[in-house]
């Protein structure tokens, strides 16, 4: 049924599982930056890997932990402290956002999972 819960037995605050859709959503923003910015120009999606715009260096794993390593690196590059642009982590915490309404409006159903899927899936439509 639709409004029966996702998980059986899964009981537990709507919140930790708004918070768990809100970490998964974050991301898969992260994933959605690279694919706004190579969808328009038919880059591969899966390589090269990420690099800095400015400098082009191939940023690491640490570099690459959705919006705490843009706000650990305020902002900057790591190589050549040129600006990253601050619609990175804006992409990244609106598909996180999302993802996490979607379960908090719904709870830990198959709707609630249903609208953090589109939500998420909205975002680089937008973008």
């Amino acid at each position: 049924m639709i409004g029966e819960s996702l998980w059986t037995g899964v009981g537990g605050p709507v919140a930790f599982w708004a918070s768990l859709a809100g970490v998964l959503g974050l991301a898969l923003g992260s994933f959605w930056t690279v694919a706004v910015h190579r969808w328009p120009r038919e880059a591969s999606l899966v390589r090269p890997r990420p690099a800095c715009a400015g400098c082009g260096r191939t940023l690491s794993a640490p570099e690459l932990v959705p919006l705490l390593s843009w706000l650990a690196q305020r902002g900057r590059c790591r190589g050549c402290a040129g600006r990253i642009p601050v619609r990175y982590p804006l992409i990244e915490l609106a598909t996180g956002g999302l993802a996490a309404a979607g379960v908090a409006s719904f709870g830990p159903t198959w709707r609630g999972l249903g609208a953090a899927v589109l939500g998420a899936a909205l975002v680089p439509v937008v973008v």
